[in-house]
Formats: C-alpha cells, structure tokens, sequence
C-alpha cells in the first residue's frame, strides 16, 4: 500500500509540475494537491486515496503477509509443528508423572 500511494504521488507531482512549466501554470495545483495528501498520510496514516486503491485490491505487508502464513498452513508446512507440540506434551506428562 505505501509503495503504491508512494509511486502515485511521485508521478502526479512530477506530472503536475512539467504541466506546469510546459503547458499551463495553473497545473501548479495537482503537485501542491498531492504533497499535501503525502504530508497527511505520513502524519495521520490516512488519506483520500487510499479507499480508491483499497478498492482497487492494493493490500498492505501485514495483509500480504497473513495471506502467505494461510496458504502455507492450508499446504502443511506447519504440520510438523504440531507433531513436536505433541511431543513435548508427553514429555512434560511423562516427567510429571515421574
């Protein structure tokens, strides 16, 4: 998600500001429009376009990333995990027991 927000405002700002040497001064605004919405992600974590490219199915690292850790448990990668959690399990009954 910050990748993305960060590479749109890039471009719209660098876009904007060629518009507005080269064509028309007044294209000054569409920089000065998204720095603003850059400088109020950084600070509040939340800004306009963020719903559009939630909507457009852009995920952040932490959704990408459980998205991962449940393929790889619906794989079995985890299985063996479970196996030495029973393990464990009888050893601790077998030296409480003792």
């Amino acid at each position: 998600m910050e990748r993305v927000l960060e590479t749109n405002a890039a471009t719209l700002a660098l876009g904007g500001s060629l518009l507005a040497i080269l064509v028309d001064r007044r294209f000054v605004a569409v920089p000065l429009v998204v720095t603003g919405f850059l400088l109020q992600h950084a600070l509040q974590g939340w800004c306009p376009p963020l719903p559009i490219l939630r909507r457009l199915g852009v995920r952040t690292a932490r959704e990408i990333e459980r998205e991962r850790t449940a393929l790889k448990a619906l794989r079995g990668d985890f299985d063996e995990l479970a196996r030495l959690r029973e393990r464990i399990a009888r050893v601790k009954a077998a030296l409480s027991a003792a």
